[in-house]
């Protein structure tokens, strides 16, 4: 590879048209349609976007609708879940154009200058999403595990984090920018170049994930179990907060994956699971950063109230029209005979009568139907009778006054 660059055009054009690698003894290379397992690779960018993107979903809903506040975690999820979907992107471009687990003496030298390049931009849309999402949880558990104005150790060591995060993802995307300079060498190896040995960046990378991982996911546990709460509580709320365990496993299995595709001359289908479990630790951070919005944004905004609602009052439209056709005539004529334009108001509290403002009646008639035989001393008529009582205190005390300072006067006076 690194002879490359200085070889005639004629050389160059005849090894990019030739096998990326040599195949093993008793295997032909096959161009045109490698085995693969692209079904795989489907199937998880499927599921971790629809993860990613209802943890997302929610926790935005929570925010904008629910408590109508926007912080600086909620900007830097937003920005995460934008170069998320890019590196989405960047994962199923590289799915349709040339496949995962595929064997690199399958492919064609040239090949490879696009599969790196769709790499090296995946990998730099990965070192800002993922600290990102970190810095994102621990502002959100400063607001959640500490009380307002407190600076406390666990402020203090959530605060430290979220400065490492955001340095490394500085120091991390100017590293990978710069491995080669000019930066087209760094996936096109007919430019000439000056490198680093990536491979070291790449563990390291790995290796510190996986360790903020683990501390993340200690991190509120002594917090959670030192509040007042029932024991069944608390083992809820720490469940919740120990969804990390999932992005610890994703983080330590990328690690992995990484060390063996930096040592194994057979690069694309190493690299295959190293993309495919930075994808899932990826979604593992928002899962931990939406999930436990998730109940608030579905009960205390009444989400679920009103789908339950909706889906009532749309299975039960079909029974209630067919019902109610037979009836609604009958109801209506009934409402409007018995309708009565004026009221006296009931002199019981020795206030003389007068006229109340002309309404209708709340009495409603339900007759039956009494066209078929019906026998003798049967109900053929209900009627429901509301009353209502408006006292009028003010002249209520006047008559009170008049009374005291008159006794022989009467009401009618």
């Amino acid at each position: 590879m690194d002879v490359i660059p200085y070889l005639p055009k004629e050389q160059q054009e005849l090894l990019l048209a030739g096998p990326a690698l040599a195949a093993p003894d008793g295997v032909i290379a096959n161009f045109d349609n490698p085995p693969n397992q692209n079904d795989i690779a489907q199937a998880t960018f499927v599921i971790c976007l629809f993860f990613a993107t209802f943890s997302f979903l929610v926790r935005m809903y929570a925010r904008v609708a629910g408590l109508r506040s926007i912080k600086l975690e909620d900007a830097f999820t937003f920005a995460a879940y934008g170069t998320y979907i890019g590196y989405i992107y960047c994962g199923y471009r590289l799915l349709v154009e040339y496949g995962y687990f595929i064997h690199q003496w399958d492919l064609h030298l040239g090949d490879l200058i696009e599969i790196t390049y769709i790499l090296q931009i995946g990998g730099i849309l990965y070192s800002v999403t993922l600290p990102l999402l970190k810095a994102s949880i621990l502002l959100e558990w400063t607001r959640l595990f500490v009380p307002r104005g407190t600076r406390n150790i666990f402020w203090w060591l959530c605060i430290t984090l979220v400065g490492i995060q955001l340095s490394f993802l500085v120091a991390s995307v100017f590293a990978l920018c710069f491995t080669c300079i000019p930066f087209r060498s760094i996936y096109d190896f007919t430019v000439a170049g000056k490198c680093i040995k990536k491979s070291d960046l790449e563990i390291t990378s790995a290796a510190i994930h996986f360790a903020s991982d683990i501390v993340i996911l200690i991190l509120p546990q002594r917090v959670i179990w030192s509040l007042q709460m029932s024991l069944r509580k608390k083992l809820g709320v720490s469940f919740i907060f120990s969804l990390g365990v999932l992005a610890c496993l994703s983080a330590i299995l990328r690690l992995v994956s990484t060390i063996e595709y930096t040592s194994s001359a057979d690069v694309t289908y190493k690299v295959s699971a190293v993309v495919l479990w930075a994808l899932a630790e990826m979604t593992c951070g928002f899962i931990v950063l939406g999930m436990p919005t998730a109940p608030k944004v579905l009960f205390e905004t009444q989400l679920m109230s009103k789908i339950k609602s909706s889906f009532r009052s749309w299975t039960g439209t079909n029974q209630s029209e067919s019902k109610n056709t037979g009836l609604s005539h009958a109801s209506k004529s009934s409402k409007s005979s018995t309708t009565v334009k004026a009221y006296l108001k009931i002199d019981d509290k020795g206030v003389p009568l007068r006229n109340l403002k002309s309404m209708d009646s709340e009495s409603t008639e339900h007759l039956r139907d009494i066209t078929t035989t019906r026998p003798e001393n049967s109900i053929v008529r209900t009627t429901q009778l509301s009353t209502t009582e408006d006292y009028d205190y003010e002249r209520q005390v006047q008559y009170d006054q008049l009374q005291r300072q008159h006794p022989w006067r009467t009401a009618k006076d």
